[in-house]
């Protein structure tokens, strides 16, 4: 009778264990990318300016939001990717663009958000090597500012 409870017990147990894998083999990569980024006065590392000078961002505020993109290895190397495909529905206020992918892209897929002047500040972040698709999808409010900025990989 013991050997039965262990068999049903491990069938349990198997049972578990599946759907926790099959659960991380199709979780989603996500990044809910600010409307602003708030900045604060901070010290800029550069090789530009004369020896014993420092550089500085002046000031306290705000960098609106200016684009996202998905990028093929590190956003320094500015590899943007093109989307495949999307969607704008201007009565909703929702845009979407989609980037699919074959197969593992060797540098790696990364999420960029894009803030300030021709989007000098960028938040960024690499998604798992076994994504095959990736959305990004803007969502304005009825004043026509936007609200929801994210992006969701499969």
């Amino acid at each position: 009778m013991s050997s039965k409870r262990f068999s049903t017990a491990a069938i349990a147990a198997m049972s578990l264990a599946g759907v926790l894998l099959c659960g991380a083999a199709f979780a989603k990569d996500t990044l809910k990318c600010p409307t602003t980024l708030a900045v604060s006065e901070t010290v800029l590392q550069t090789q530009d300016v004369p020896e014993g000078t420092q550089a500085i961002l002046k000031g306290d505020g705000s960098l609106p939001f200016f684009s996202m993109g998905v990028f093929s290895g590190h956003p320094r190397d500015l590899a943007s990717l093109i989307p495949d495909g999307g969607d704008e529905q201007e009565s909703s206020g929702v845009s979407e663009g989609v980037w699919k992918f074959e197969s593992r892209n060797p540098y790696g897929i990364y999420l960029v958000c894009e803030y300030g002047a021709l989007g000098a500040v960028q938040i960024y972040k690499r998604v798992g090597d076994d994504v095959r698709s990736c959305t990004a999808t803007t969502r304005k409010g009825r004043d026509q500012h936007l609200i929801d900025i994210d992006f969701e990989c499969e």
